[in-house]
């Protein structure tokens, strides 16, 4: 505090002195006069309020939370008929369709059957590939594409790795 020319302030004894070192007394104060505690309880109308809005709060975002759940449902299906594929050192044409089948319907499903139905071939994968993450369909063009007999030991490896892109697929899609 500057006052006259002179900054006050506290020193150590408990007395204000000027900045040139003398001290200046002040006269005894009385001690503060300290209110008794507040008596803390849940007792007010406002914690009732406070209690009543954490429910809400609790009870719609559980709401949302199972509305989410039941919309993913289609998700968990499909996940769980692609895990039930087995995958033998013999590839077999039923396990590739299978995969295709299920990859098409969780598409109509979402994005629905106008957008979806007409797809097929390259475009076909390539909407797999924009639609999903990380998700390269395009290298399997061939595999998918032919669905056929042909070399059926080269392409047991080649469907597992499908067979797990599909379901990467399913999991991540928009």
């Amino acid at each position: 505090m500057k006052c006259a020319g002179f900054t006050y302030y506290l020193g150590m004894n408990g007395y204000f002195q000027t900045s040139d070192g003398q001290d200046i007394v002040l006269p005894d104060l009385e001690p503060l006069y300290e209110p008794e505690p507040v008596v803390f309880s849940f007792e007010t109308p406002a914690w009732y309020v406070l209690w009543g809005l954490v429910l809400i709060a609790l009870i719609f975002g559980l709401w949302k939370w199972y509305g989410r759940y039941r919309s993913r449902e289609y998700r968990r299906i499909a996940v769980k008929k692609l895990r039930g594929i087995q995958i033998t050192d013999s590839a077999e044409s039923s396990s590739l369709s299978t995969i295709q089948i299920t990859l098409k319907q969780v598409a109509m499903s979402t994005y629905g059957r106008p957008m979806v139905a007409a797809l097929f071939g390259k475009e076909w994968l390539q909407f797999l590939e924009r639609t999903g993450k990380h998700t390269p369909f395009t290298q399997y063009e061939l595999l998918i594409g032919t669905n056929s007999e042909v070399s059926k030991e080269q392409n047991a490896s080649h469907i597992g790795v499908l067979r797990d892109m599909a379901k990467k697929w399913i999991i991540t899609h928009a």
